[in-house]
């Protein structure tokens, strides 16, 4: 089992340093962690730019010691653990805390050696991903249909917006998931008045025989009520591949989100993943429904691919440390790092295709550093095409 050094930047405005005379590398303090189970440790401190000799807070670096079979298996380590520690962070603070973005890692070897390396410059500024253009009949036909709704459906098909939104910009799969399925809640009582009969309830059923109990054995009130998710399941059963069967299986999978009580592993991660296509397109119909549309226009925005522009491309220099020792895990500022002055040229050929040239003049600090490579990519909603 190899170890890694690996170090998160993370934007917040969460500070350790109590006084502004601790805004200084020489002051700063210095926070430690371990985790005796995964046999890792952390330090925390603040993150400072110099700008004119002044140092400016940008929000928490971590910097952690985790074994790993591969670097790719101690990134991952290291990010569940950062993220861990944020989330305890933003808790406390009552701070927003964006995601522990990856700035570098090497292999930690005993004594003096030639070791791999990597930097992720999350300095780029532009995003990339195909412009969409707007329809703008279907776009006219949905702002009627909004505002001739009645207030109250009005107000739900906004939430239910608003949380589509959201799950568009997660970059999470459990916050897509989470944001998607709380959209459908949002419209849920909307579908229940359009899509079932008033007349329609569900009863409890006994536990042991699942015998339906449709009146108090008591005073003999009808135990009937309305369920408020029959109407997300008939959307799924009119609009939705594999009808309530889908929604069973999603809900499902909500329910060991929301009330498993257990560590999430990355298999039911990876049904999560698969859901959130479906999931979307079923807010989408949903939102569709609540306005009035068409059959034929629903499907066809429900059909239409998430497009979004929120990563930037990301960038990896890799090389190696030559004849490197590491140093303590508490000392951040004796860690080898890159500065970047990145220099970018864009040009629109005839046709309307963008160029971009990306040219790096790198400095290293506390190491002697040779490159061997550069890799530039995007995910999988930042892809350029005519």
């Amino acid at each position: 089992m190899k170890r890694y050094f690996v170090r998160f930047q993370v934007e917040t405005l969460a500070s350790i340093a109590e006084r502004i005379e601790q805004q200084q590398k020489e002051n700063r303090p210095i926070w430690k962690f371990s985790w005796l189970v995964d046999n890792a440790r952390l330090v925390a401190y603040d993150a400072l730019r110099e700008v004119n000799g002044i140092f400016v807070h940008e929000g928490l670096n971590l910097d952690l010691d985790v074994p790993g079979e591969n670097l790719d298996e101690a990134i991952g380590r290291a990010r569940n653990l950062a993220e861990g520690l944020v989330n305890l962070i933003s808790y406390v603070t009552a701070s927003g805390c964006k995601p522990a973005a990856l700035i570098s890692t090497y292999e930690i070897v005993e004594g003096q050696a030639d070791v791999d390396v990597a930097w992720f410059p999350q300095d780029s500024r532009h995003l990339f991903g195909d412009l969409r253009t707007i329809d703008a009949a279907l776009l006219n036909l949905l702002y009627m249909k909004y505002d001739i709704a009645d207030e109250d459906i009005k107000w739900r098909i906004s939430q239910a917006i608003q949380w589509l939104r959201k799950g568009s910009l997660e970059l999470e799969t459990i916050g897509q998931f989470v944001a998607f399925w709380t959209g459908l809640e949002a419209a849920s009582w909307a579908l229940l008045d359009l899509l079932v009969s008033a007349t329609t309830h569900s009863y409890p059923t006994c536990s042991s025989c699942k015998t339906q109990i449709r009146t108090c054995p008591e005073c003999g009130e009808d135990l009937g009520r309305r369920d408020t998710m029959s109407g997300v399941a008939k959307m799924f059963e009119k609009y939705i591949e594999g009808g309530r069967q889908t929604y069973g299986h999603i809900r499902s999978n909500r329910g060991r989100l929301f009330h498993g009580g257990k560590k999430l592993k990355p298999n039911f991660l990876a049904a999560l993943r698969e859901d959130l296509p479906i999931l979307r397109q079923a807010l989408s119909v949903a939102i569709g429904v609540c306005l009035g549309l068409e059959e034929t226009d629903i499907k066809h925005i429900a059909s239409t691919q998430l497009r979004r522009a929120v990563r930037p491309l990301a960038r990896k220099i890799f090389g190696k440390l030559t004849a490197f020792s590491p140093p303590p895990l508490d000392k951040p500022d004796r860690q080898p790092f890159v500065e970047f002055e990145p220099e970018e040229e864009y040009s629109v050929t005839p046709e309307g295709k963008l160029n971009i040239a990306f040219k790096q003049t790198l400095t290293m600090r506390n190491a002697s550093f040779q490159a061997e490579g550069y890799e530039m990519r995007g995910d999988e909603h930042a892809v350029a095409r005519l």
